[in-house]
């Protein structure tokens, strides 16, 4: 896929605009969780790496191991801190492509303004709690069904057995 800074009528203006309100709305938060979540299933998978060197070394101690694997995760979470603005780079054609350049304008200013700053402060809580409620929810809908299959089932054992099909 070319860079979307190639195709016809490109806005740098639009593309600047995409990347900061990315960062407005969590981009970076978001970027770090993903990087660190790959970093320690890196970290861990690099226990079969080292199983040989390990078996070849067995007089080096755990600790030497570890911190092989720990210098290699902290490599890769810097590396990925120092690239933060490739991953905006990545993801503004996301917003390029979705909004104007007067829209991400009014988007930036909302987000910026303290009613968007309540919002953004505000939303893990809240779709913490939808979350919950919609587990709730469904609990209560897989109880009506299954009570509901149970009826069913009771009418057709009933309606089996009056008809001498038992």
């Amino acid at each position: 896929m070319g860079s979307i800074r190639n195709r016809p009528g490109f806005k740098e203006e639009r593309f600047l605009l995409a990347k900061q309100f990315a960062r407005l709305t969590g981009g970076e938060g978001i970027a770090m969780r993903v990087l660190g979540d790959m970093t320690q299933e890196y970290v861990t998978s690099m226990g079969q790496f080292l199983m040989p060197l390990k078996e070849a070394y067995p007089n080096k101690p755990l600790d030497f191991w570890n911190n092989i694997s720990q210098d290699i995760g902290d490599s890769i979470l810097n590396r990925g801190r120092e690239s933060l603005s490739l991953f905006f780079d990545m993801i503004a054609p996301v917003y390029y492509e979705n909004f104007t350049t007067s829209e991400l304008k009014e988007l930036i200013k909302f987000y910026e303004s303290p009613l968007g700053q309540k919002l953004q402060n505000t939303t893990k809580a809240m779709v913490r709690g939808i979350h919950q409620n919609a587990c709730d929810w469904s609990g209560i809908i897989l109880e009506r069904s299954t009570q509901m299959i149970s009826d069913k089932l009771e009418n057709l054992r009933d309606e089996l057995s009056n008809n001498g099909d038992a």
